[in-house]
C-alpha cells in the first residue's frame, strides 16, 4: 500500500462521524494495514493474533515491549467496547499506555 492510500484512509477516518463508526460492523471498518477486501475477511481473533505476533517480534529487539502484553495486547481487549464508547478516564489510561509503547 502506497503513502497515498494511507493518506486517503486517514483522511476518510477523520471525516467519518463517531456515531457512524460505531454502527459499522467490525469487518467493514477502514483498516490502516490491509485493503478493505482483505481486512473484511479477518475476524477479531485473527487481528488480535497478528498484533500479538508483531508485539513478540518487536520484543526480540527490545524486551520492554513485553510489558504491554497484559495491557494493550491482553485478550480482554477483544471484548472491550470501541474506544469511541469509553469514558474519559479509560481513554486517558489508553492514551498513556499507547504513548509509552510508541516511545520504546
Amino acid at each position: 500500500m502506497g503513502d497515498s492510500d494511507l493518506s486517503r484512509q486517514l483522511q476518510k477516518l477523520s471525516q467519518t462521524p463517531v456515531a457512524q463508526k460505531q454502527k459499522e460492523p467490525l469487518n467493514k471498518r477502514t483498516s490502516l494495514l490491509f485493503s478493505k477486501k482483505i481486512a473484511s475477511s479477518y475476524g477479531i481473533e485473527t487481528i488480535f493474533e497478528i498484533g500479538l505476533k508483531g508485539l513478540h517480534e518487536l520484543a526480540e529487539f527490545n524486551p520492554q515491549f513485553l510489558s504491554y502484553e497484559e495491557t494493550l495486547f491482553s485478550k480482554s481487549t477483544m471484548s472491550s467496547q470501541p474506544r469511541e464508547l469509553q469514558n474519559k478516564e479509560v481513554n486517558s489510561r489508553l492514551d498513556f499506555l499507547i504513548e509509552g509503547f510508541l516511545q520504546l
